[in-house]
């Protein structure tokens, strides 16, 4: 065979496997569709990756024992109310990430706000802390009051 009778050979066979894998997908995106809308419509617990640290004891070799850090993946539910919450102790996800970028706890009446209004959007940057209700309440009534601690990523 000349050059020219293996190059189009070659061709003819590329596009057979493109023309193969392209009826495989026309085929099957509705069924991943399905599946995707069905995930996202039903799918209530999730593993998020929050940087939690468990300090447990485990034995050394001097049989002493000390404490050793271990990254821990967390369950989330999304409660009634469209607020995030750790499934193990039932805290809201938003005031535990606040927590953790203060450095310390939320003070009772404390209010955390989410600055895009979305609840599921825990990202510390979003996250708005307020001393109590009322400045919080002023905030839905004017767009561009702010009496709370901001955060940076």
């Amino acid at each position: 065979p000349t050059f020219l009778a293996v190059i189009k050979g070659l061709w003819e066979g590329i596009l057979m496997a493109i023309a193969s894998i392209l009826s495989i997908l026309l085929l099957t995106w509705p069924i991943l569709l399905f599946l995707l809308i069905i995930k996202i419509l039903f799918w209530k617990s999730e593993v998020e990756k929050y940087d939690v640290e468990e300090f447990d004891t485990e034995e050394s070799d001097t049989k002493e024992s000390e404490p050793v850090k271990r990254k821990k993946y967390l369950k989330t539910y999304n409660d009634k109310n469209g607020y995030k919450r750790f499934k193990d102790s039932g805290k809201w996800v938003h005031r535990w990430v606040a927590e953790k970028k203060l450095g310390r706890r939320i003070r009772r009446g404390e209010v955390v706000h989410h600055l895009n209004g979305n609840k599921l959007d825990n990202r510390q940057s979003n996250l708005e802390v307020f001393p109590n209700q009322e400045a919080h309440d002023a905030v839905h009534g004017h767009d561009d009051f702010h009496d709370g601690y901001f955060y940076d990523e």
